[in-house]
């Protein structure tokens, strides 16, 4: 039989089957029942689209009769199928189909299912298959409708692992669980990743963390710093994240990206110095702790001109003018606010005096450091902690050496217990002002935190902070170790460039943003670590009262395992996993065994005693 491509005919249903080209794959149809029931009483009223059998396959069948394959009408196929199996049609039963070419099948069936409710993997599928045959993604996504973008993120998600795309139709993964996997063509990784991760059960973050844990994504600050340009011009690999909303790529040599960042910084150092710097010092973004090795230079107030002078001098008179009439007007709002507005502008013209110690600056030099957002951050007017010190102390000498001269001293007795009585009023005054006491509190650490050094602050509270490296040299290695300085950094960029304005700054934040800046403060003075062979800790109340789960911050890896005994090893299988998962893993050799048990652990979530939880779970 010979028929025109495109043409409408009547062919027996005994010559129909199911094509392998028709993109809709799933066959579960809770509706079937009713469209058996419909075609048994008024028939097939829509058109089926078929294509001529290929010559190959009516070969290998050894048979003259012609066949034709469904691409478009795979449900109302089903539906006949029944009915034929029931015995209300026969081969013969006539359907009206639509031909179309072999070589056009897939776009048609694809074309007949893209805007019907299709599952998603099947248009994956589709899409490759069109690929696959020659289509270029252009020619694909123009003919469909959709940018070319659409049809590079479909034909990853085609070429994930085969393992994935079942799961997907089954419900038991997710399309993001999907596209974070889609970030790498790599099916090795992807399934490292599943396993570590937690499988069916793993988070898209984690798993799009475990596929990028030795790249640099372009939106970090140090690649902005380089440019993504520069790099790639230097000879750098990078991979795009199809799925990302911004462009963001990857960067796959992080010693390469490493060492644009120091050649450019250093460029910028040694144009600072050509320009006068004292000294330039490079801090690494992630070194956020060696800003405590800096002092900014103090200001001074400057003498006021003649003209400061006489203003300064116009406002004062006027203050005080307002005040006699607000004493005599106590309910005026509007003397108050001229009052107010006048102040506000005496304290901006003494601010305005406020100059960098000119003695100190000369020991001053510069910090430079990339933004959070890649830009350069240049810092001016820093002394080391050193020179800091060596000019301090100088200036106490200076101080007792004045003290000596003019009008005779208080008595050092007389002069402590009159300080005392003032301390102890100001305590109990404090106690009884907690917005006071907390704002006191954040002023002391942020001075040590920030500015390297405690700026006027009676509070005697030390901080201290927690050297976790002491415990464990892959620190740099840990998401929460990086977190937190990530949190540290963006702390330090709120403050103000200058230490004196610190405590109006503090005074002129919300509770809630001051309990914000404490918690930051005190998190890296927490202290939990320990050698000593016993599992019971100073922190367990507090990671109790944060329910601490420390499966979402540690998993286990060759390195923990290279660090135990090989029984421990097994117990840990036998434990986290199950007895008979560990039987066969007892004759392996350590090296053998870590790798083992390492991919059997990776996902069951198991932890070492010193990390469990000690609430009741």
């Amino acid at each position: 039989m010979s028929i025109e491509a495109s043409s409408t005919v009547t062919l027996p249903f005994g010559s129909l089957y199911i094509s392998q080209l028709n993109v809709r794959k799933e066959t579960d149809d809770p509706e079937l029942p009713e469209l058996i029931a419909s075609i048994k009483a008024h028939g097939v009223l829509d058109n089926l689209v078929v294509h001529p059998e290929p010559p190959t396959s009516r070969k290998s069948r050894k048979t003259k009769h012609e066949r034709f394959g469904v691409v478009s009408g795979g449900r109302r196929w089903r539906a006949l199928a029944v009915l034929h199996e029931q015995g209300f049609i026969d081969d013969s039963y006539s359907v009206v189909c639509k031909i179309c070419s072999y070589e056009d099948a897939i776009e048609i069936s694809l074309a007949a299912n893209m805007f019907r409710i299709m599952h998603p993997a099947d248009q994956f599928e589709a899409f490759k298959e069109l690929i696959d045959a020659g289509r270029s993604v252009e020619e694909v996504a123009a003919r469909f409708g959709v940018t070319p973008l659409v049809i590079q993120r479909r034909l990853r998600l085609a070429n994930l692992h085969p393992i994935f795309l079942p799961l997907y139709r089954e419900g038991t993964v997710d399309l993001d669980q999907l596209m974070a996997l889609a970030i790498t063509d790599d099916h090795a990784r992807q399934q490292q990743a599943w396993s570590a991760c937690g499988g069916v059960h793993s988070l898209p973050q984690d798993l799009r963390r475990a596929l990028t844990d030795t790249e640099t994504s372009s939106e970090t600050a140090i690649a902005r710093f380089v440019g993504v340009e520069a790099y790639v011009a230097a000879g750098g690999a990078i991979r795009s994240d199809l799925f990302s909303d911004v462009g963001e790529m990857f960067l796959l040599d992080r010693p390469l990206l490493e060492k644009l960042a120091k050649e450019k910084l250093d460029a910028y150092a040694t144009q600072l110095k050509a320009d006068g710097a004292a000294w330039v010092d490079i801090l690494p973004a992630e070194q956020y702790w060696r800003r405590g090795d800096y002092t900014r230079v103090p200001a001074r107030q400057r003498t006021p001109t003649e003209a400061e002078q006489a203003q300064e001098e116009a406002l004062s008179a006027e203050i005080e003018d307002l005040e006699q009439q607000m004493e005599e007007a106590a309910d005026d709002e509007e003397l108050f606010q001229q009052c107010e507005a006048r102040r506000s502008e005496l304290e901006s013209l003494q601010e305005a005096r406020l100059v960098p110690d000119p003695e100190q600056l000369k020991a001053a030099g510069t910090l430079l450091s990339i933004n959070p957002d890649g830009s350069l951050r240049v810092e001016k007017g820093y002394l080391r902690n050193e020179d800091a010190k060596r000019i301090a102390a100088a200036e106490r000498r200076a101080a007792r050496e004045d003290s000596t001269n003019g009008e005779p001293r208080m008595p050092a007795a007389l002069l402590g217990s009159l300080t005392a009585h003032r301390t102890a009023a100001l305590q109990v005054e404090l106690a009884r002002q907690p917005d006071l006491a907390l704002a006191a509190l954040l002023h002391r650490f942020l001075s040590e935190r920030c500015y390297g050094h405690v700026h006027e602050s009676p509070v005697q509270i030390t901080w201290t902070d927690t050297s976790l490296r002491a415990f464990a040299d892959d620190m740099e290695t840990s998401r929460a170790f990086n977190e937190l300085a990530g949190l540290l950094e963006k702390m330090q960029a709120q403050m103000p460039e200058e230490v004196e304005t610190l405590w109006e700054w503090v005074r002129a934040r919300s509770t809630s943003e001051q309990l914000a800046l404490l918690a930051v403060c005190i998190a890296p003075t927490i202290n939990g670590a320990t050698t000593q062979p016993r599992y019971a800790s100073s922190i367990d109340f507090l990671a109790d009262a944060v329910q601490l789960d420390m499966r979402k911050w540690w998993s286990v890896s060759t390195g923990y395992l290279k660090r135990i005994q090989k029984k421990q090893i097994l117990e840990a299988v036998r434990e986290g996993v199950s007895p008979e998962a560990a039987a066969p893993l007892e004759p392996l050799k350590k090296e053998a065994l870590v790798e083992s048990a390492q991919r059997q652990l990776a996902a069951t979530g198991w932890l070492p005693l010193p990390l469990r939880a000690t609430r009741a779970a």
